[in-house]
């Protein structure tokens, strides 16, 4: 089933930088993907959260480091966020 993301907002920790807004007409395909880059977060100590035209958390993240060529992933797709950076980013495609 598609889900339609218009006007979501991606987002550090409350009162942190800017949120970006998600532009009007971005809809996941089912089974798809939405790869997104921020240069807003910080790279230590921080939140991302996706934030829906409600107002209302649909997802966060809490990291204490980023590094270069990395990335946080789900172990598993869709299920809990790994405990560790991720070797091997895998921009849209399957974690």
């Amino acid at each position: 089933m598609p889900v339609d993301i218009s006007d979501y907002k991606i987002d550090d920790a409350e009162g942190g930088r800017s949120a970006k807004t998600i532009e009007s007409g971005s809809i996941i395909k089912a089974n798809g993907y939405y790869v997104v880059y921020l240069d807003n977060v910080s790279n230590n100590d921080d939140d991302v959260r996706l934030i829906n035209k409600f107002k209302t958390i649909i997802d966060s993240f809490v990291y204490n480091i980023t590094e270069v060529d990395k990335s946080w992933c789900r172990i598993l797709d869709g299920k809990d966020w790994s405990q560790a950076m991720c070797q091997n980013p895998t921009q849209g495609l399957k974690n």
